[in-house]
């Protein structure tokens, strides 16, 4: 019968080493767990910061492209507003001439034909100078 205690006791033992093992493995593993946790939360971080960098200097971009685009629509705006002024007074021009015209073809005779001729022709010639850029 010793021989059978001393059996019993070796399995006692063996098993006490096998759930001492078992425990340690355990007890290991969250602690390996929660270092891959810390390494995957830290990784998943640092990329969300290069991904916020990024979008900050996709920000910056867009800022500058739009202040380019706003300096743009304000020049041609002041642009339009020095042609819209122009063509007004070049429409006042062209108004009182088109009266002093009317009231030489009203009077007739020959002298206010030609001077009419003359005065479309020389207009004409201006509006061509002006047009190819030569005056």
């Amino acid at each position: 019968m010793h021989s059978r205690s001393g059996f019993g006791t070796k399995m006692a033992n063996r098993s006490a080493a096998d759930r001492a093992a078992l425990y340690n493995r355990l007890s290991n593993t969250p602690t390996s767990n929660s270092a891959t946790a810390e390494q995957t939360q830290r990784l998943m971080e640092d990329q969300n910061d290069e991904k916020i960098d990024q979008l900050s200097i996709q920000i910056g971009t867009l800022k500058d492209l739009t202040r380019t685009i706003n300096n743009q629509v304000t020049e041609d705006n002041r642009f339009l507003g020095d042609m819209d002024r122009a063509f007004s007074n070049t429409e006042s021009l062209m108004g009182g001439t088109l009266k002093k015209l009317g009231t030489m073809m009203e009077q007739g005779g020959p002298k206010h034909m030609c001077m009419l001729i003359t005065f479309v022709v020389v207009v004409f010639v201006l509006m061509y100078l002006l047009m190819t850029g030569k005056y």
